[in-house]
Order: C-alpha cells, then sequence, then structure tokens
C-alpha cells in the first residue's frame, strides 16, 4: 500500500469541495491512518474498467454503491480496487464493510495540503 496513494485521494475530495466553494484557499494537516485489516477480501483490480471506477463521480459513485450493495449482500468483508485518482501501479484502495475487520489502528505520518489560490495544491510531509 502506498500513502501517496491515499494523499491523492484525499486531495482531489477536498479540492473538489473547494471547488463547490469558488475559493482554493486552504490549509490542512492530514495524518495517516495505519491498521491491520483481518479476512479475505474480494479484489477487482484486474477490472480497470468496471463501471464503479468511473472517474466522473455522477457514474461512478452510484455504480459503486450498487457493487457494495451486492457484496455486502453475499456476505463480503470489503473490495481492493484501483484507485481513480491515483491509477500508477499499485495504488490501491480498500473498502472494508465490517468494522471488526479493522484491528490494530494506530497513527502513521502527517501532510500538509496546502492550497493558494488555484485547483493546484502543494504536500509537504510533516516532522
Amino acid at each position: 500500500w502506498d500513502v501517496m496513494v491515499s494523499v491523492s485521494e484525499v486531495a482531489w475530495h477536498r479540492t473538489r469541495e473547494l471547488g463547490f466553494t469558488g475559493s482554493f484557499q486552504d490549509s490542512a494537516r492530514y495524518v495517516e491512518l495505519l491498521a491491520d485489516f483481518i479476512g479475505v477480501f474480494d479484489d477487482m483490480t484486474d477490472e480497470p474498467g468496471h463501471p464503479a471506477l468511473h472517474p466522473d463521480p455522477a457514474v461512478g459513485y452510484p455504480e459503486g454503491q450498487s457493487l457494495a450493495q451486492h457484496l455486502r449482500r453475499t456476505g463480503s468483508k470489503g473490495l481492493i480496487y484501483t484507485s481513480v485518482r491515483a491509477p500508477a501501479p499499485g495504488g490501491n484502495c480498500l473498502v472494508c464493510f465490517e468494522p471488526h475487520a479493522i484491528q490494530n489502528v494506530r497513527p502513521g505520518a502527517s501532510w500538509d495540503l496546502v492550497w493558494d489560490g488555484t485547483p493546484h495544491h502543494s504536500i509537504a510531509a510533516v516532522g
């Protein structure tokens, strides 16, 4: 797992929110949360064209919700999928459907994300 995938996902969503406000002035510190995930998870990293991975949220989000409902009904613990925001090889995400499968949560690295008037942001490791 690559922390920069998480940072890319967070930055994309925050940039989107700032766009809704019309102001790209913001700074925030994010702390990585590390955890152990217990169980076997479904894996769709070999399906990059799946509709749930469509980059347009108006398409991808409803498809993702439908997929998650189906997987939960069939007893899935969660899903590993390719990041839409950081699709480099190994750029994967995990959604866990069962909270008890998440164990040993602990803090990791900290990152400052800064938007200084444009949708382009800077990322700096802290400490």
